[in-house]
């Protein structure tokens, strides 16, 4: 089907994440998701408790934050300050149970007290579990690394690793030391720039989505690390970095995007509200399944863009409204 309206899936329907070679398959709400990663990351807004959905799966989920500086890249505090980029990753796992704590919702962030995880703080990893497929995660412009919690919480009770990565510039991130790195004002696009032509819209996202790229493969690079030799015994040997699924939310889908066109290790991409680099949407150089999540309202003024992605394409893509 070419057409972009003959591939639109209504409201409140499931979507599976389709992998090659054999991985299984996952089921997600995303009337769910949505209004999870809308409302909640709102939370500290709240006064009312909330509790995250309880996940499907079999296993219990452990959840673990890094935070990883580059040494080769430098970040900007201030214009007087300068430092070594660091980026904050949260990772959530199938996980055995002994006394540990309940998770918060933020490691370093007290706005958010009143939300209640499903998660535990660092137990041993699941026994007889192994070689789990990663899910990354690129949150949005703006967005808390841990507002997508509830979807982590689900992917890693049906035993996938789940890691949601906090960008500088790109995200908001409470860094351990008390820092609040921002997104930075350059990376906001104004209402005339929307407007169109959309070529000018994809030259404004190549810096932010090149600085995002970077952070995804270092985060990779880590976790690569951790899954050849974890000083805490966690993680080694667990990750299968053969099969990578990548999700990613406005701007950070688009970043999603470019890794998807350059690791070939990545087996599926989904995107909510945010779509692929233009050269890899014109060029067919996604291969592998891809799915495309937007909203009523946006729907209408992103088409023809979809339509790139859908013409261009050498994998299916899925249209989810």
């Amino acid at each position: 089907m070419n057409e972009l309206t003959e591939n639109v899936v209504t409201n409140n329907r499931n979507v599976t994440f389709a992998y090659r070679g054999g991985l299984m398959q996952q089921s997600i709400s995303i009337a769910a998701g949505l209004w999870l990663v809308l409302i909640i990351s709102n939370a500290n807004a709240q006064t009312k408790s909330i509790q995250l959905p309880q996940p499907g799966g079999p296993s219990s989920i452990g959840t673990t934050t890094f935070e990883w500086t580059d040494p080769t890249r430098t970040y900007h505090r201030s214009t007087e300050e300068k430092e070594n980029r660091r980026i904050a990753v949260q990772i959530w796992y199938p996980a055995k149970l002994d006394n540990q704590k309940k998770a918060s919702y933020s490691a370093n962030s007290k706005e958010f007290k009143n939300v209640t995880t499903n998660s535990w703080v660092n137990p041993p990893f699941a026994e007889g579990v192994t070689k789990c497929p990663l899910i990354l995660i690129s949150p949005g412009r703006g967005v808390w690394h841990f507002a997508y919690s509830a979807l982590a919480e689900s992917l890693a009770s049906h035993n996938y690793v789940v890691a949601a990565v906090g960008m500088p510039d790109i995200g908001n991130i409470k860094f351990s030391d008390g820092y609040h790195a921002r997104p930075d004002a350059r990376f906001q696009p104004n209402r005339e720039l929307m407007s169109g032509p959309y070529e000018k819209v994809d030259k404004f996202f190549e810096a932010p989505t090149e600085l995002g790229l970077q952070d995804l493969e270092f985060a990779l690079t880590k976790l690569q690390q951790l899954n050849d030799e974890d000083p805490n015994k966690v993680f080694t040997g667990k990750l299968d970095l053969t099969r990578i699924g990548v999700f990613g939310h406005s701007l950070g889908g688009r970043i999603a995007g470019a890794l998807a066109v350059k690791n070939e290790n990545v087996k599926a991409y989904i995107s909510m509200e945010g779509i692929a680099p233009r050269r890899a949407r014109f060029e067919g150089l996604l291969q592998m399944p891809v799915a495309m999540m937007c909203s009523s309202g946006t729907l209408p003024y992103a088409k023809e863009n979809y339509q790139t992605l859908i013409d261009g394409r050498t994998e299916q893509v899925f249209m989810i409204e």
